[in-house]
């Protein structure tokens, strides 16, 4: 099998990824977790017997990194989401790199090192 092959199935699973990230849910998460699983399978196996790469594995490479970049700021932003609604819930600010500033737990605040 190419790598063009395995770079499309593993894309294919990635939109997968991508579109499960919409749902808000345990099972999405499972999904997506196992989605991932699938994909690092999918790159393994040409791994353990690569071939020389012609302009069509190149061009599904290329394809692939975009893939993984929109899955990777989909992840981000949904990180982010969740950072703000616990810094709404905390209404407490943002850092100076805009990140929220959650309130330290008593236990942690409590402790002297």
């Amino acid at each position: 099998m190419k790598l063009a092959e395995h770079c499309q199935e593993a894309e294919g699973r990635l939109r997968r990824i991508d579109a499960s990230f919409l749902e808000f849910s345990p099972e999405a998460i499972q999904l997506c977790q196992d989605e991932i699983i699938k994909v690092l399978e999918v790159l393994l196996r040409w791994k353990v017997a690569p071939e020389p790469l012609d302009d069509q594995d190149r061009s599904a490479l290329a394809s692939f990194r975009k893939a993984v970049a929109e899955v990777q700021a989909r992840a981000v932003q949904g990180v982010n989401l969740c950072f703000g609604w616990c810094q709404l819930r905390q209404a407490t600010g943002y850092t100076s790199q805009g990140r929220p500033q959650l309130v330290p737990a008593e236990s942690s605040a409590s402790y002297r090192g």
